[in-house]
């Protein structure tokens, strides 16, 4: 996890972000809310991005991936 120095939060590593967005252009998933539940239950899909089993998904359902800095 990295932070943000602007808000003092979370943010996401931009090579998540990427990887993500891949996968949401290859796979025809149709919007970020789509997106970020396939993270939350695909196996495949939370192995590419980078996220084990394990551990807890760091997007929320408010974030908008186009307007990230990376």
């Amino acid at each position: 996890m990295r932070c943000t120095r602007l808000r003092g939060g979370r943010s996401i590593a931009p090579e998540y972000v990427l990887r993500a967005l891949l996968l949401q252009a290859f796979y025809s998933v149709r919007s970020e809310r789509q997106l970020i539940e396939q993270l939350d239950y695909n196996l495949l899909f939370r192995w590419f991005v980078g996220l084990s089993m394990r551990s807890g998904l760091i997007w929320n359902r408010k974030l908008d991936l186009r307007t990230m800095e990376i």
